[in-house]
């Protein structure tokens, strides 16, 4: 079992608040759970380790979207345009 102090801190707010959210066996996935709102969240996991790491990959370059896993870099890459674009309203 992974320890939770694996866990980043969140890669837009930095909190350290994190939930660790599984609807069913095949969908696990973290969140922020900074009271502020931040709401930033990794897509799901079949395994809480996958999860982990998806919150732990860190973007590099927006442009290019390099991360550790390149299987969700188009995921991250996309949410990180809708960010910046409401972030812009």
């Amino acid at each position: 079992m992974m320890a939770m102090d694996e866990l980043s801190s969140c890669p837009f707010c930095g909190s350290t608040k994190v939930n660790v959210c599984q609807t069913n066996a095949r969908a696990i996935w973290i969140e922020c759970a900074n009271a502020d709102g931040c709401n930033a969240q990794t897509g799901s996991s079949n395994t809480l380790r996958g999860a982990v790491k998806r919150w732990n990959s860190r973007v590099t370059n927006v442009a290019t979207a390099t991360v550790a896993e390149n299987d969700h870099a188009d995921f991250i890459t996309r949410d990180l345009r809708k960010w910046r674009s409401e972030a812009k309203r």
